[in-house]
């Protein structure tokens, strides 16, 4: 297991290989979406958007919901997590040792061996490093996207 840092984008993420399975922090107050999540949607094709529209998606506290998408030939899977109210000193995940139980969690359901966060999603890379020490065996890695 290990926490690789990444320069991957949103955009270049979801394009490139590396990775096909994402946790994205969504706040109930952000409409329309920002942050990764709004730069995703925008990629592809307002996909998120279109959830919150039909009420699937809302951002509230405690919301875990997989999304799958197709993106071209290849299949991308993402666990979208409820913040609540996106507070003012701007997009922090409300507890990141909580966010990162719940990657664990989407790991080891669908046995992803990689899974990208958002650093813009104010995840802390020691809740990411502690948490999953502390909860995961064998080979897993979480890579930390801009």
């Amino acid at each position: 297991m290990g926490l690789v840092h990444s320069k991957l984008t949103p955009e270049t993420a979801i394009q490139g290989d590396a990775l096909v399975a994402f946790a994205v922090a969504m706040f109930q107050n952000e409409r329309p979406l920002q942050g990764p999540i709004g730069e995703l949607d925008w990629w592809l094709s307002q996909t998120f958007s279109r959830a919150v529209r039909s009420g699937v998606l809302q951002g509230k506290s405690g919301e875990r919901s997989y999304v799958p998408v197709r993106h071209g030939d290849k299949a991308l899977h993402f666990l979208v997590l409820g913040q609540g109210f996106r507070s003012e000193t701007g997009r922090h995940v409300e507890n990141s040792k909580q966010f990162v139980a719940e990657v664990v969690r989407f790991r080891k359901q669908f046995g992803f061996q990689k899974i990208g966060l958002f650093q813009a999603d104010g995840v802390e890379p020691k809740a990411i490093e502690t948490s999953v020490d502390a909860t995961m065996e064998g080979e897993f890695d979480i890579w930390l996207l801009t």
